[in-house]
């Protein structure tokens, strides 16, 4: 099951991946958008996890880039239930009523990363993504902010090039 993931750089450097909520395609977000097709629900189910890593940065003061990650696990590793804003991994910023696409919290290994979508380094979206918790209008214009995307295998080379620690991740 594709799954996205929202994280901070932290994160990303982290020994352990985060335990956060996943986005996907779900049947709710299936009767929320009924005219788009698979592609186009993949995409919403991704931006949503955008959204939701502008969010946790807010919160958590990291780095302002969004990091999504794309994984596959099994749909067993999801644990069910309604997640809240401000618990599971939902920022409390975000109503969780207004995420079809949002699942339980996923238990992940770095080894289910299949890809990892990261925004760039320029100063103009850092901007927006700091001004994304308060701003609706900046969350939608980070909605058309193309985040870059890295092969799990650079992983290691990401996250040399992350950590502000001369040996890589912590």
């Amino acid at each position: 099951m594709r799954l996205y993931v929202p994280a901070t750089v932290d994160e990303l450097l982290a020994t352990e991946p985060p335990r956060r909520v996943a986005s996907t395609v779900t049947p709710a977000l299936r009767s929320a958008l009924p005219e788009e097709d698979d592609e186009g629900l993949e995409l919403s189910a991704f931006l949503t996890a955008a959204d939701l890593s502008a969010l946790c940065l807010a919160e958590s003061g990291a780095a302002p880039r969004r990091v999504v990650l794309a994984v596959e696990v099994d749909p067993g590793r999801v644990r069910p239930g309604s997640p809240s804003a401000g618990s599971a991994g939902v920022p409390a910023a975000a109503d969780p009523a207004d995420l079809p696409s949002v699942l339980g919290v996923v238990d992940l290994a770095w080894s289910d990363v299949v890809a990892v979508h990261l925004d760039d380094d320029a100063p103009d979206v850092a901007a927006l993504v700091s001004r994304a918790a308060d701003d609706e209008d900046a969350l939608e214009e980070l909605g058309d902010v193309d985040l870059l995307w890295y092969d799990a295998s650079e992983l290691p080379a990401l996250r040399s090039t992350l950590s502000p620690e001369p040996g890589g991740p912590r």
